[in-house]
């Protein structure tokens, strides 16, 4: 068993100023770690053993916790097992407030813990091969604990967690669908179908928002077995599924409101409810493991699930210390690990880490999905980083755009894809393809107001039509599942076309009433005269059919009009893209803000379309595309690939 503090003597006397820092002794073997015993002391005096052991030895709990500031401004006291003071560990505040919370919480008996910040050596040459222990160091720890902070006034503390685990039990029965649905866009669309669709009048009327106030923050986000509050301990799967609740609109979201409305929460990048996916996919991929440790795959428990991209895509919005850890921290849990022959190497730059990281990827890749992620932030503005390679040093206060769900789409027939050839020191990548079309008309990039200006100036440049109308809606959800319901009397062109006329009748209806002012320097009077002016147009040739009534601006949606315009505002692709028209004139759905002349390209292996930029006889990725006309190989039509496709080099 585990040598505890209960065995080890109590020192109260603060640490000494003149004490030296602790000096780490080497570890021996390659799978041998440290770990922690907690002595009991009391107050803000923190003090502690440091041994080594096996790594598969067990007998010691991993903590998962937020590093915080890089500032250093508490200590702990190392002593030997005889008492004598070896040095002093300094300490970040959160981690401070963690131990002391650990020591004194009644339901961890054992003070035996594995700690990154104490356990490894963070300015010694041990670092890279400790960090890629990490996965078996939380495999084999007796369990696991994430720490969220410490606890408020106790009364509130212990309320708030018993309504959680009520809220817990009552919407345990959706569990097994969230878990069937496996991908979180299915899940949302298909809410309805849960089991349990609300909360019980009984839970509903103990819901304060300055309780939730004190659970709900970013750092419960971990997928591990227990959360610690102040020295409270709850199930993780309590607060997942709970965050998910929310994101599903099972629970008020005013709570959510008063959160982020909070000035003490204001720097944080990622809030709840836009962290849900991720919680989703954690909570889905722990639940799995879960059924796996019950039946016949009990063996598999810790077999990972996803690759390194599709984890990659899933975290990217969590913070992280080190850009670096974006990749090295989740080696452990994916499926590709091995294939990719990546091992941490923090002496290696940033921009080294991920070149080479994308070439082990590209080599190994059945399809070309790691270019689209290479551009899911912008990098324009990086012209000596290649525009193909995924960029760990970005802004992390850029806003990340939105990819569209392409699978099912084939704009090259040929998706068969062989990996190219890159040589290690590559900055250039040469791919098979070919060019289809080019941008005419950029219009401006969607930022998350209302999309009025980008979609009237498309739909007046090409004409408002019933078939120009229906690209626009196509290119605006860019989802190849999506199809518009029969209806008798009407024609498909015209059912799309209709969805169009509803969903921008509720954004202008939004606007007109709500408390946004100009959209683009352009003042809301004159905004509301060209939306009106659009939908008086497109209310025309759907009258030809009997289709909608004659539009007046005070006329109110119907309860049809209003349930299809919301459901479109589920559906629809904009956040950071920009709405375009081609030399061809189609319209286009485009990642990012794109210029005149720059190029759209198909290639074999990509379930989408490119944007390139020229630069002499070579281009620069931008982003993806959707491209009404040119998604399910049209372009292709009659043509063999072998005779048209070339090699286009990227920088």
């Amino acid at each position: 068993m585990a040598q505890t503090s209960q065995y080890l003597p109590n020192f109260h006397d603060e640490v000494d100023e003149e004490l030296a820092r602790y000096i780490f002794k080497p570890l021996e073997e390659v799978d041998e770690i440290r770990v922690l015993d907690l002595h009991l002391t009391t107050g803000n005096q923190i003090e502690c053993s440091i041994r080594h052991i096996g790594l598969y030895q067990g007998g010691y709990q991993a903590l998962s916790y937020v590093w915080g500031s890089e500032e250093r401004p508490f200590r702990a006291l190392v002593r030997s097992k005889n008492g004598q003071k070896l040095g002093y560990i300094p300490l970040t505040a959160n981690l401070s407030r963690a131990l002391r919370d650990l020591r004194d919480a009644k339901g961890i008996e054992s003070k035996t813990f594995w700690i990154d910040q104490i356990c490894i050596d963070q300015n010694g040459e041990e670092k890279n091969l400790q960090v890629a222990l990490m996965g078996q160091v939380y495999i084999n720890a007796d369990r696991v604990i994430t720490y969220t902070g410490p606890s408020g006034p106790e009364r509130l503390e212990k309320k708030g967690i018993e309504l959680l685990g009520q809220i817990f039990l009552h919407f345990s029965p959706n569990i097994d669908a969230i878990l069937e649905a496996g991908v979180y866009a299915k899940a949302f669309s298909q809410k309805s179908a849960l089991p349990v669709q609300e909360l019980a009048s009984d839970i509903s009327s103990k819901i304060n928002k300055r309780e939730w106030d004190r659970i709900i923050e970013e750092q419960l986000l971990n997928a591990e077995t227990l959360i610690l509050r102040g020295s409270q301990l709850l199930r993780w799967e309590v607060i997942a599924l709970i965050t998910v609740l929310f994101s599903l609109n099972l629970l008020p979201v005013d709570v959510v409101d008063f959160w982020r409305d909070n000035p003490d929460h204001r720097h944080f990048h990622t809030g709840p409810i836009k962290c849900a996916e991720v919680v989703f996919y954690i909570l889905v991929e722990r639940l799995i493991r879960l059924d796996r440790l019950s039946g016949s795959e009990s063996k598999n428990f810790h077999k990972p699930i996803q690759t390194l991209l599709q984890n990659m895509q899933i975290y990217d919005e969590l913070k992280c210390r080190d850009p670096r850890d974006r990749i090295y921290a989740l080696l452990a849990i994916s499926s590709d690990t091995t294939q990719l022959s990546i091992k941490p190497d923090y002496s290696a730059s940033i921009s080294e880490v991920f070149r080479m990281v994308t070439i082990s990827i590209l080599r190994q890749a059945s399809d070309l999905q790691v270019l689209r992620f290479a551009c899911y932030w912008d990098n324009t503005t990086e012209s000596a980083h290649p525009s193909w390679v995924l960029n760990g040093s970005r802004d992390q206060h850029l806003t990340a755009t939105m990819g569209f769900h392409s699978e099912g789409y084939t704009p090259l027939p040929r998706q068969l894809f062989s990996a190219p050839h890159l040589p290690l020191d590559s900055f250039t990548l040469i791919l098979e393809g070919r060019i289809l079309d080019a941008y005419l008309s950029p219009h401006h990039q969607h930022i998350g107001l209302y999309p009025t200006i980008p979609i009237t100036g498309i739909l007046f440049k090409l004409g408002v039509t019933a078939e120009n109308t229906a690209a626009l809606f196509r290119a605006m959800i860019a989802t190849p599942s999506w199809s518009s319901p029969d209806r008798q009397h009407s024609s498909v062109t015209i059912e799309t076309a209709y969805h169009f006329w509803c969903f921008f009748r509720l954004t202008t209806f939004d606007y007109r009433y709500g408390e946004c002012s100009a959209i683009y320097g352009i003042e809301k009077a004159k905004v509301l005269v060209t939306a009106f002016g659009l939908i008086e147009k497109m209310t025309a040739f759907l009258a030809e059919t009997d289709r909608v009534e004659p539009f007046r601006p005070d006329n109110e949606l119907s309860k049809e009009e209003l349930a299809i315009g919301s459901d479109c505002i589920g559906m629809e692709m904009e956040k950071g893209r920009s709405f375009c028209t081609t030399q061809e004139g189609r319209v286009g759905n485009c990642m990012h803000e794109v210029k005149e002349g720059d190029v759209i390209a198909a290639f074999q292996g990509a379930d989408f379309l490119c944007i390139l930029r020229p630069v002499g006889d070579k281009y620069r990725l931008i982003g993806d595309a959707y491209v009404d006309g040119l998604m399910r190989g049209e372009a292709y039509k009659g043509i063999d690939p072998d005779e048209v496709d070339h090699d286009i080099i990227f920088i």
